[in-house]
């Protein structure tokens, strides 16, 4: 079964692609039963200019994430934010580092 998802990291771009059911989803638990048993559904994205310009600079982010941004992180910041050695974690996953 098809399911969508826009991935978006800029706020403009969150709803561009979205999955429907055919049968009402009011809580998780009927979202894990509706996957678990393939539940039909259908993908939509939106269409026109507007979606273009939205995808244009999602894209144009993403080409600046991950090159200046990720040398930034990785070069001259030192560390990945989401890394367990953050200093924003105050060594909550030490333990479980593996790095």
């Amino acid at each position: 079964p098809a399911f969508g998802s826009s991935y978006a990291h800029l706020r403009g771009t969150v709803g561009e692609a979205w999955t429907e059911f055919e049968r009402p989803i009011e809580n998780a638990a009927d979202l894990v039963e509706a996957l678990r048993e393939g539940a039909e559904r259908r993908v939509f994205r939106r269409r026109g200019v507007g979606h273009r310009v939205r995808s244009l600079a999602e894209f144009a982010h993403l080409g600046y994430e991950n090159s200046w941004g990720k040398v930034d992180r990785l070069l001259l910041s030192g560390m990945e934010p989401t890394h367990p050695r953050h200093v924003a974690y105050e060594g909550r996953f030490d333990d479980a580092s593996v790095y």
